[in-house]
């Protein structure tokens, strides 16, 4: 039932009844005393219930000011939290974010993120830093980075650093359309060794892990290899025969495509994790919120579709990317 009761008059009341005397309620509110005892008449007048009580040294609140007080505190903040929650949102609409991402996991989950962010959001600016974790913890720890989205670092790296897993990444052993290899039901790493191999520079993690394979094999590392920046890997595995163990996501249009394809390995690959990196007990701003679990739905949608069948057992986790 609508009794005229305002928000001002609420908050009248409250500070009425915590000052205990309308003259330093008024000069709390920054308003006469007779504005606030009209308030004060009017509120009880709606409510049909006396709220205070005039005394020789102020005010006090009767049976039912001690009834009512307490709902009114609860309305006014309530109120105060949408306000705040409101302000947070608008803000966001027109803010900043400053991100880092290693370059190697940046080809699908970060480019469909934006994409959806910046159609919700088309005033936000957000800057990407590419580069990476020896670029970007340093960077993060100075503030100027909100966040980083990446592999996890090493212990050292990762000192006073908040790491929040996003997705598992996994990897995939592939070659170009036609390799001789391509037709094969399984292939070992001895089918493997003779051929070129294509190891991306400069993640050495990925270097260590096809030469864990190979030692743990009890062979030796492939002869015929180049290492080269990840952005050729997809032309240099579609016009030669060498192989390369990378990121699913980095191969995904070439494989989609098919001038690439996925060699089904009779050895175990890993998976590794990717997640948002941030200063221990910093606060992300509202807008660096909306981005993060936006990448985080985009990485659950381009996760969920079932792997290719073989050997997909996590192995030894690559540590940073």
């Amino acid at each position: 039932m609508d009794r005229g009761i305002s928000l001002r008059q609420l908050t009248y009341f409250v500070e009425a009844a915590r000052s205990g005397s309308l003259l330093r309620a008024a000069e709390q509110l920054h308003l006469s005393q007779p504005a606030l005892t009209s308030a004060l008449h009017d509120l009880e007048r709606n409510l049909g219930a006396r709220l205070l009580d005039r005394t020789r040294t102020g005010v006090e609140l009767t049976s039912y000011g001690k009834v009512f007080i307490h709902h009114a505190i609860n309305v006014i903040s309530e109120v105060n939290a949408g306000v705040s929650h409101l302000e947070a949102v608008l803000k966001s609409e027109r803010g900043q974010v400053t991100i880092g991402v290693p370059p190697i996991i940046s080809f699908r989950v970060i480019p469909a993120a934006l994409a959806k962010f910046k159609r919700v959001h088309p005033y936000v600016v957000v800057i990407v830093h590419p580069a990476n974790l020896d670029v970007l913890l340093p960077s993060l720890r100075l503030r100027e980075l909100d966040f980083i989205v990446g592999g996890v670092g090493t212990p050292e790296q990762m000192v006073g650093i908040t790491y929040d897993v996003l997705y598992q990444e996994r990897l995939c052993l592939a070659a170009g359309k036609g390799h001789p290899l391509a037709t094969r039901k399984s292939v070992s790493l001895k089918d493997l060794h003779d051929y070129p191999w294509f190891i991306p520079n400069p993640y050495r993690d990925f270097r260590e892990q096809v030469q864990n394979l190979f030692r743990d094999a009890g062979m030796g590392f492939p002869r015929d290899f180049i290492e080269a920046g990840h952005n050729i890997a997809s032309g240099y595995l579609r016009q030669s025969q060498a192989v390369a163990i990378l990121p699913n996501t980095l191969l995904a249009d070439g494989l989609e495509s098919g001038a690439l394809v996925e060699l089904r390995a009779d050895f175990d690959l890993p998976s590794y994790p990717i997640g948002v990196m941030r200063r221990d007990n910093a606060e992300l701003t509202p807008t660096a919120g909306l981005l993060i679990e936006e990448i985080r739905s985009v990485a659950s949608d381009l996760h969920a579709t079932p792997r290719p069948a073989g050997k997909r057992k996590p192995a030894r986790r690559l540590k940073q990317v």
